[in-house]
């Protein structure tokens, strides 16, 4: 919503932008025309009034000037993201979603350092693996989805917003046996796309095949390589 122009007629009675056209120029008090005069007083009061985020029951204490009410909620840190897993209706703020995860969900997150790989296990079978940045708690989730070629990984940053004051790039990578000398895939992110998780967890431009064979038979299992990096935000995003 932009600022409204407050208007007042000739005599210097102050009508509201919005009354203005629904009284067809004319003044309800003194009936004379309603011109083109801005009411400066009547704006200054106006702009001290500040409504609450809508984002209030997810953590936000802001009150915000009723023009900026909209742009300040696009950006809002604390509006929520969804719940993925199939059945739950669970949204909030990205704190109490992580909470939600470990004890609603029984999922047991797997923390990591940024700018450093780490080798972690997924059932293939499983749909989602969380990962939890140790230096800020930020979330992402490796999102496993089984077809019959294989298992396409991608991964996604739970966020409220896609744009975002953090941007990151990603690594996958999955080989067979414990040297890169055998069959070997790899996958990049040149920047992971952030998400509330709203329309659930969704396949991204980027994911990673793997084949049947690179999984290990003897437990189920994918041992993936995973890497995340903090880049620097594009002004696009």
């Amino acid at each position: 919503m932009d600022k409204q122009v407050q208007n007042q007629c000739e005599v210097g009675h102050a009508v509201c932008h919005v009354c203005r056209g629904k009284l067809g120029n004319t003044c309800p008090i003194c009936c004379r025309g309603i011109g083109f005069s801005r009411c400066f007083a009547l704006e200054d009061v106006v702009d001290t009034v500040k409504v609450p985020c809508a984002n209030t029951n997810y953590g936000c204490k802001q009150f915000i000037i009723y023009y900026q009410k909209e742009k300040h909620e696009k950006t809002c840190l604390h509006a929520p993201c969804f719940c993925p897993e199939d059945g739950c209706s669970f949204k909030g703020s990205t704190g109490s979603l992580l909470l939600h995860f470990v004890t609603e969900h029984k999922w047991s997150p797997t923390y990591f350092h940024y700018d450093k790989a780490q080798w972690i296990s997924i059932p293939r079978h499983c749909q989602f693996t969380l990962l939890v940045g140790e230096e800020d708690l930020s979330m992402f989730l490796v999102v496993n989805t089984f077809v019959h070629v294989g298992n396409a990984l991608t991964m996604i940053s739970i966020r409220p917003h896609e744009a975002s004051r953090s941007c990151y790039s990603s690594e996958i990578s999955v080989h067979d046996g414990e040297s890169y000398k055998g069959r070997y895939v790899l996958q990049m992110d040149p920047h992971v796309g952030g998400s509330s998780l709203h329309d659930r967890a969704q396949l991204g431009r980027f994911f990673l095949m793997v084949p049947p064979e690179l999984v290990d038979e003897s437990t189920d299992e994918l041992t993936i390589n995973i890497r995340i990096e903090k880049i620097q935000c594009d002004v696009h995003h």
